[in-house]
């Protein structure tokens, strides 16, 4: 089950957690936001109170995305995610749609 807030208008946060039954990852209001600077996220296993930080060296992710897709296009590198994944991630997308207008949970 996931809760999600999105805006294109609110102010600049992007803080999440993503917990399950052996642990959980805390991300900090700026954790992946696409600047070239290091992110940082924690680690909580199911009794850590504080977790083990950890660290991605800094990108900007959308370059990297635009510079992937092009490679794949012009034959230099295959997709790192086949269409499949696409279509996958697109069935979870439209299950938050139908999930946020019905205001009952979704499967897929």
């Amino acid at each position: 089950m996931a809760v999600v807030e999105a805006s294109f208008i609110a102010a600049l946060q992007q803080t999440y957690s993503v917990v399950g039954d052996r642990g959980a990852i805390d991300l900090p209001h700026d954790a992946f936001i696409p600047w070239e600077k290091d992110a940082a996220f924690l680690l909580r296993g199911r009794d850590d109170e504080t977790g083990i930080r950890q660290t991605v060296a800094g990108v900007d992710e959308y370059q990297l995305m635009v510079e992937h897709f092009t490679d794949a296009v012009l034959d230099r590198s295959p997709l790192a995610y086949s269409p499949d994944d696409s279509i996958a991630n697109m069935r979870v997308l439209d299950a938050l749609s139908r999930a946020a207008r019905s205001g009952r949970c979704e499967t897929i």
